[in-house]
């Protein structure tokens, strides 16, 4: 007995179904009741609707079409097994016969299947063709016929090869495919007397609920059954009359209807029913066709409570009503927020507002709960990483409990590949098995909660691992002999290899290098277990191919050796998917990245069951909850381009190819197109459209979605353009200026919104670090003395040390990052320091300097190969210059004296410090060319002292020594204690002294462009400099554009800026022009 319920509202089937539960219960309380249907959220919906109704809903099976078919099947003949044509087989069979294409049938796929990547391509087809084979046993199994007794359906060339495949993998098997034995089981119910249900062994009653198309072969199969069985199809229909002869404007055209023909089709004119619902007239049409109807039910109900003027139609559910006469007279007003639609910039922005929509709604229904509401999108997989970001923050402006309640979520019908971080991880450590070793991806992998644990590492020693592996330089390769088979030259320098062993030489002998003792020495094993015994271990068997049993087999003692479970249990369903790889029917042999991409493709397809109908707000693509009523239904994402898809198939699809289209057949197009109009029946109080509809970059209009544009032809409505940022001035105008009705419940947004708009009234920027000083200050504690140390890092640059040792913001921590490569030029920090390095060590001794040079060699620190000897050959010979003066300035002020620890009294407090200094004086010398920061710190050295500086650099790329003379002591306190205030002055503010506009100001070769030297200096600093000659541009400095952003030169060029180059800066001047004079006086006397 075949039923058909059909209604206009989910809920009216389901009082159907639990009518027909009700009035012809099964026959025993042990007979299983058995539902179709299209998605696992149905399946939740049903059993949680069925369990309020009856009080609890057990010994019921929900199936997809195709197992329940497959199950019938092979309840009423066993040998209907059609497991070797499933299509996860399919592809490793099709691989398996694509690595011979002797024959001629086959020739056309050489020249694909040849060069690079062969096995991955392979492998790719065998997918593509899986996957259309599939298609052929349910839509075509008359053309898979027509194979068989060697005849083609179409002239296409691509038929050929195709017929050879599928000729080849029906000889290795007796097993009919999936179409041919449903044939066989639909005949054979035919041919049966009607009502033997006990003969074929079928289940008392089939529901087929939720599914709104089905190929014609799974419909004839559902006709079949209905003689021995009852099958009840519960099929929602947007239209009370029949429609199923509607023709949208274009199909009339391309059709050339006669007005006697258009007056046959009656008055359904409705747009909506011939534009988005082709695929349910279609099902319409194939149900009626077949005429076996034995009985048929509906339950059509219009919206709303029509008759109550306390209930006055909304236009969501006018819209839904127009839909459900088949008729539409002008387009109907959204003069409520029934019907909201948005155009934002980005998905972050869509789901910030629809937070903000959301609580808005809460808020002005109380009745409204978490669960009641439903947010979709064509794929929900964009919007993943930024649900949890915008969700998860709960902070809102208004005080009412609703808006600060949590907003609990679930994010359903998700695959195994977006949910499962174990995966991940795996997929990324295959991944770098067969890569460069590149340091920060073997970091990557480490430092993930679930492997560090796996080697007795915990988070703290993972600092101590990124900082060992900086300080010996190691960049990537396993060892030389990897870096040989990549076809490079087979340096040891920068691999992990030789890190490893500095790292095991650093802990045997300390005091050689990098030094790691104690506890430290348990990080070490860990990561040398990791790197040796999991990396290079692994790397050497995944590099030959092997059987799917023996990668199975791996893959699982790799995840034991590297993964630990986490509070999700991810490891099972990993560990079940990998085990049944070992299942799949081949004895070829595979190389690593087909086995990646498999894994890859598998974890896609693999969905989880987790999310749905959770009692909270729920996140899904569109396909799991449709038809499933909601209060509030959102659909973000109806982007144009993005929904509905584009039907596309293989170039070698028959069914893809131009009048080949039959009834029934798949289309992505058609079914978004019927999604999208369910969800329109599907929302009870308020629908929430979103779209990308307002460029990022240039804030141009972007086009909605086609179905978007064509429901906005059926109503009046605008759609509601959301600014850019979310702390826009528009959120907080006053109604009915710039606000056009938008609204946040962001605290934060309210606050820099506030922020912005003083700083636009003031034309300056807010004194934004204000915050961070104030709390600092709360929580200070007085320091016994001020570190001379200190005093110097501040003075050399009193902006940088506000910004790192104030605020906390550190810029060469975020740009120094170490590159993936080895050293091929050192950037200029790098140089400077390794300079240094070779200054120091050369006046120590040329042993000293020969033990330095070979360990930058055998480190990596330097420059690899002959291009680096040579280099450094260059480096030492330009060495050789300032080391000969440096030298002759120490034996000039003889021996070196013990360190002393000062302690100075100044005029608010004391000045300490460790120093040192030679019998005659001190020198301060550092091979680079001297900067205005160098003769700070020199001066300021030169002040705790009553001996002479020298200050040893670079000027105009020459050696140069400058000689500061003793000042009295009245002078060195006073200057001392004025740069004490300004230090102190530092700490609560930026500075107003920029040293190096200082410097130009004092240094300008004429008076009269001191201010012009100045100016320019401090516009470099805070808002770049473009040079008009080389076409290059000079960045600013980050943290004083960060510190003075909004503010303009001639606020930094103040008299607080002159005063205090005055004070402090000049006299390092003069004291260095009586120095040059008396040197030049000296010269001369000889």
């Amino acid at each position: 007995m075949f039923t058909l319920h059909t209604s206009n509202k989910t809920e009216n089937l389901l009082a159907h179904l639990n009518k027909v539960f009700e009035l012809q219960p099964l026959s025993t309380p042990f007979a299983r009741e058995v539902f179709l249907i299209q998605s696992q959220g149905m399946e939740r919906w049903l059993s949680q609707r069925i369990a309020d109704a009856f009080g609890v809903c057990a010994n019921v099976d929900f199936l997809f079409p195709g197992k329940f078919y497959n199950q019938i099947a092979q309840a009423i003949d066993s040998n209907l097994d059609s497991q070797f044509f499933e299509r996860e087989q399919l592809i490793w069979r099709l691989d398996a016969r694509l690595q011979d294409l002797s024959h001629a049938d086959l020739q056309p796929l050489q020249s694909y299947l040849q060069g690079d990547q062969l096995a991955i391509k392979r492998f790719g087809l065998a997918q593509q063709l899986a996957q259309v084979f599939d298609q052929y046993q349910l839509m075509r199994p008359d053309l898979l016929a027509s194979w068989q007794k060697n005849q083609t359906a179409t002239t296409h060339p691509t038929e050929i090869w195709q017929r050879r495949l599928w000729l080849d993998l029906i000889a290795d098997t007796d097993q009919p495919h999936r179409g041919k034995a449903w044939l066989q089981v639909i005949e054979r119910l035919k041919q049966a007397p009607a009502g033997d249900t006990a003969a074929f062994a079928l289940p008392e009653r089939i529901s087929v609920f939720g599914l709104t198309t089905m190929p014609p072969l799974l419909l004839d199969f559902l006709h079949a059954l209905a003689r021995h069985t009852q099958v009840h199809l519960y099929l929602m229909q947007p239209c009370e009359h029949y429609w199923g002869d509607i023709r949208s404007g274009k199909q009339m055209r391309i059709e050339r209807l006669q007005p006697e023909q258009l007056a046959q089709i009656g008055e359904i004119n409705h747009p909506l029913l011939s534009l988005l619902g082709q695929q349910g007239r279609e099902f319409q049409q194939m149900i009626l066709e077949r005429g076996e109807l034995d009985w048929e039910f509906d339950s059509f109900e219009a919206f709303g409570d029509e008759s109550s003027p306390a209930t006055a139609p909304t236009a969501l559910t006018s819209l839904q009503n127009s839909l459900l006469n088949g008729q539409l007279n002008g387009k109907i007003p959204v003069t409520d927020d029934s019907i909201q639609l948005v155009s934002c910039h980005s998905p972050m922005r869509e789901l910030e507002v629809l937070k903000d929509a959301l609580l808005k709604q809460l808020d002005e229904d109380p009745s409204l709960e978490l669960r009641d509401i439903l947010v979709m999108a064509p794929d929900i997989s964009v919007y993943e990483p930024f649900i949890s970001a915008v969700f998860d923050n709960n902070t809102a402006t208004t005080d009412t409990a609703t808006s600060q309640l949590p907003f609990r979520y679930a994010i359903a019908d998700r695959s195994l590949r977006s949910s499962n971080e174990l995966l991940d991880t795996l997929i990324n450590l295959l991944n770098l098995l067969s890569s460069r070793f590149e340091w920060h991806s073997v970091l990557d992998i480490l430092e993930r909660e679930s492997v560090y644990p796996c080697f007795d590492l915990d988070a703290s020693s993972l600092s101590s691992i990124r900082r060992w592996v900086a300080d010996t330089h190691i960049r990537w390769g396993r060892n030389a002999e990897h870096r040989a088979q990549l076809q490079l030259p087979a340096l040891e320098q920068n691999t992990w290899h030789a890190g490893l062993a500095q790292m095991m030489w650093g802990y045997v002998k300390q005091g050689t290098g990098i030094e790691i003792e104690g506890s430290a020495a348990q990080a070490l094993g860990g990561l040398d277990a990791f790197v040796r015994e999991v990396l290079f271990d692994y790397a050497e068997r995944c590099a030959k191919p092997l059987t799917v049993q023996a990668w199975s087999k791996l893959l699982l003692n790799l995840i034991d050796k590297t993964l630990q479970d986490n509070a999700y249990n991810q490891l099972t369903p990993l560990r079940e998917m990998i085990q049944k790889l070992a299942e799949m029917p081949s004895d070829a042999s595979y190389p690593l990245s087909v086995i990646v991409r498999w894994l890859d493709l598998a974890a896609g397809e693999h969905k989880t069951s987790q999310g749905f109908l959770a009692g909270q707000l729920t996140f899904c693509s569109m396909l799991p909850m449709r038809s499933i009523p909601f209060k509030v239904i959102a659909i973000l994402g109806l982007n144009d381009g993005d929904f509905p898809k584009i039907d596309r198939h293989p170039s070698f699809d028959l069914m893809g190819l131009a009048g080949q289209f039959r009834q029934g057949d798949r289309s992505a197009r058609r079914d978004d197109r019927y999604q999208f109009l369910d969800a329109l029946l599907s929302a009870r109080h308020r629908l929430y459209i979103s779209y990308i509809g307002q460029s990022i970059k240039t804030n141009a209009d972007l086009a909605p979605s086609v179905v978007v544009s064509e429901l906005l032809d059926t109503l009046d409505i605008s759609p509601i353009k959301h600014p850019l940022h979310g702390f826009s001035q528009a959120y907080f105008a006053p109604v009915g200026t710039l606000s056009n009705g938008l609204r946040t419940y962001k605290t934060e947004a309210s606050r820099i919104a506030q922020a912005f708009a003083q700083s636009q009234r003031f034309q300056r920027a807010p004194r934004w670090w204000q915050d961070v000083i104030n709390a600092q200050q709360s929580a200070e504690t007085q320091q016994p003395g001020l570190l001379i140390d200190e005093l110097i890092r501040f003075a050399r640059d009193p902006q940088m040390y506000f910004m790192q040792t104030v605020i906390g913001i550190r810029y060469d921590e975020i740009e120094q990052q170490q590159t993936a490569s080895e050293p091929f030029a050192l950037d200029a920090l790098e140089n400077y320091n390794l300079n240094q390095r070779l200054l120091k060590a050369k006046l120590t001794g040329d042993a000293q300097l020969d033990q330095l040079t070979s360990r930058l060699h055998q480190s990596g620190e330097w420059l690899s190969g002959t291009f680096g000897q040579i280099k450094l050959k260059q480096q030492l010979t330009d060495l050789a210059p300032i080391a000969e003066l440096v030298q002759n300035t120490l034996n000039q002020i003889g021996e070196e004296q013990p360190a002393y620890w000062l302690s100075l009294d100044l005029a608010k407090e004391q000045l300490q410090g460790w120093l040192k200094h030679h019998a005659k004086g001190q020198v301060y010398f550092r091979y680079a060319q001297l900067k205005p920061k160098d003769y700070v710190q020199a001066w300021l050295w030169h002040l705790t002292s009553d001996l002479p500086t020298w200050l040893i650099g670079l000027e105009n790329k020459n050696p140069v020594a400058h000689q500061f003379t003793p000042l009295a002591e009245s002078d060195r306190l006073a200057q001392l204690n004025a740069w004490s205030a300004l230090y102190k002055n530092g700490l609560s503010q930026p500075s107003p002294l920029i040293i190096e506009a200082a410097w130009a100001y004092v240094s300008a070769k004429k008076p009269e462009k001191a201010e012009e030297e100045a100016r320019n200096q401090i516009n470099e600093k805070v808002a770049g400099r473009k040079d008009w000659v080389t076409k290059t541009t000079h960045p600013p400095k980050p943290e004083m554009a960060l510190l003075y952003q909004g503010m303009s030169v001639n606020e930094l060029y103040s008299d607080e800026f002159l005063e205090l180059t005055e004070k402090l800066i000049q006299p390092i001047w003069q004291a260095l022009n009586a120095s040059n004079t008396a040197e030049e006086t000296h010269n001369d006397s000889f």
